[in-house]
């Protein structure tokens, strides 16, 4: 069963989360699970790379947890 969101890091090792968003989306097996970019980086970082349309929503990690679960909840509806 795949999932329905992915919480994606942007500074991963050997695959970033622009790389992987990327792959997710072009998998007919994975390209509508939503895909929240939450990472470190400010969010005009994350929208300023050519690939940060891939993700559906983005939530910087030194903000509240209840931020994230925020963005989740609606995207499951």
């Amino acid at each position: 069963m795949d999932p329905d969101v992915a919480i994606l890091d942007i500074n991963m090792p050997n695959m970033d989360g622009f790389q992987l968003a990327l792959r997710l989306r072009r998998s007919q097996a994975t390209s509508d699970i939503v895909l929240i970019a939450f990472t470190a980086l400010d969010e005009f970082a994350v929208r300023g790379n050519a690939a940060a349309p891939n993700f559906d929503a983005y939530c910087q990690k030194a903000g509240a947890p209840m931020l994230l679960l925020f963005l989740i909840e609606p995207m499951l509806g």
